[in-house]
């Protein structure tokens, strides 16, 4: 670990290995890192997720941050054992004395840089995940993090990553390359400089109106330190999707496919011009350049899977995705049976369509608990509204501390965007549960309080 020495000028920035250490990331949750998430991911390619029902399993976390969704996971799974590895000691730091108050035993935290952690990697790892990091830290520390994802998942586990990408940061790349050089000479935190170097370069009229277009919402609606993370580390590189699933292949993982719900089917997101070029691409990753170029994408998460892997028998899977669990994100009433694609519009507006928001707007269910359809129109349906971003996979309800894990977490005024159900982890705010009409909670599958609704499996 590197910082700046006690005998250095005042307004050094502290960095490790030149990420940004004088402030702490903000915390945070993400969805498409969550086990039933990877697992729809992987069953719907007809991959065996690495876990089954209750049984244990490991996850890992690499640049966990304080952990806060770590931790909100682990609550909303007391049958697996959640590992976080970060580099900064104040967000160890701070995501520890969350465990201690709230009693949690399946959490170990790990302050340690990439390069040092080897020994941690058992080879037991279900689920290894990296969210943005990749495209944050040095070559030497990316090789790092790659080897150790590598290393300590065993055969079969998925490791998703989430990391900034060309081409879609082309038009970004300069700015941010002109913001942290002009933040080099500045004084104050990182935070501080950032802002002192954002508003020098608004005055240049270099970039053009659609940068601001693009970032100024981001400043409205992400807190201050996100930026001096996002823009003023030293290592700071997007990379291409290509090299990444190079690397990686290097490693024994094969790419699966991305986790964000608009790339599940492709047919469901690009027109068939598209759709017949990358049919002509001779590799994985040949084609998600070639898909990142005719979309201008600028992030990606992507699941990857240790070799050996096994298959779902092709006769096995429209069953074993029927038993998928799932939430409706907005109350049934407001559903609009079409989005915007690269393609267009897409419009699925059809009975299966209407019978699952109809089911899951009283709360989650499998689509095996929705009768009247064929397998196939049930999980077109649902594939559809998944690409919308309609619904999340679930896990089937389990027992959990979930009502008094998020209570802790209203009561603190910790905001990780995560809290903890029976059926997994959700993207709610643990404040915001107190503004939920009780159908917005039994949607959700919650009770008034911020515990999980245990529900049974309703009859098919």
């Amino acid at each position: 670990m590197t910082s700046t020495s006690k005998g250095a000028a005042p307004d050094r920035l502290r960095t490790i290995d030149g990420y940004i250490a004088d402030t702490p990331y903000p915390s945070n949750f993400h969805s498409s890192f969550q086990p039933p998430w990877t697992d729809w991911n992987l069953e719907r390619r007809g991959i065996r997720p690495p876990r089954s029902a209750a049984k244990p399993f490991r996850y890992v976390d690499l640049g966990c941050g304080d952990a806060f969704g770590l931790i909100a996971t682990a609550v909303a799974h007391p049958q697996g054992h959640f590992v976080g590895v970060d580099a900064m000691p104040e967000h160890v730091e701070r995501g520890q004395r969350l465990i201690d108050a709230a009693g949690i035993g399946n959490v170990t935290l790990h302050c340690e840089e990439f390069a040092a952690a080897g020994s941690l990697a058992l080879g037991d790892a279900d689920y290894v995940v990296a969210q943005g990091v990749l495209a944050w830290i040095s070559a030497t520390a990316r090789a790092a993090l790659l080897d150790l994802a590598a290393s300590w998942l065993r055969p079969g586990g998925a490791f998703t990553v989430g990391y900034n990408c060309f081409p879609g940061w082309s038009e970004i790349y300069g700015l941010q390359r002109l913001i942290v050089t002009l933040a080099q000479s500045a004084r104050g935190s990182s935070v501080e400089r950032f802002a002192q170097a954002l508003e020098t370069v608004r005055t240049t009229a270099i970039f053009p109106p659609s940068v601001w277009e693009w970032l100024d919402p981001l400043l409205e609606r992400l807190p201050p330190a996100y930026f001096a993370h996002e823009y003023l580390n030293g290592h700071w590189q997007p990379s291409w999707s290509a090299d990444v699933i190079a690397a990686l292949a290097e490693r024994g993982l094969d790419f699966v496919g991305q986790a964000s719900a608009g790339r599940m089917r492709e047919d469901l997101s690009f027109p068939s011009e598209w759709r017949e070029a990358l049919t002509a691409m001779p590799s994985a990753a040949a084609r998600e350049l070639a898909a990142d170029l005719q979309s201008g994408t600028w992030y990606r998460q992507d699941i990857y899977v240790k070799r050996p892997h096994r298959r779902i028998t092709a006769s096995k899977l429209p069953a074993k995705l029927l038993e998928r669990w799932w939430l409706l994100t907005e109350p049934a009433g407001q559903v609009e049976f079409s989005y915007a694609t690269s393609a267009g519009t897409f419009e699925f507006d059809n009975a299966a369509s209407r019978a699952i928001v109809s089911a899951l707007g009283e709360g989650p269910r499998p689509l095996s608990a929705i009768g009247g359809f064929a397998p196939a129109d049930l999980i077109n349906s649902i594939d559809a509204l998944y690409a919308a971003r309609l619904v999340i996979p679930l896990d089937p309800p389990g027992k959990t501390a979930a009502d008094s894990f998020n209570r802790l977490l209203r009561e603190q005024g910790h905001d990780s965007g995560g809290v903890a159900t029976a059926h997994g982890a959700l993207p709610i705010d643990a404040a915001s549960l107190e503004q939920l009409g009780e159908a917005d909670l039994s949607r959700l599958g919650l009770i008034p309080g911020g515990g999980a609704r245990q529900r049974k499996t309703p009859a098919n």
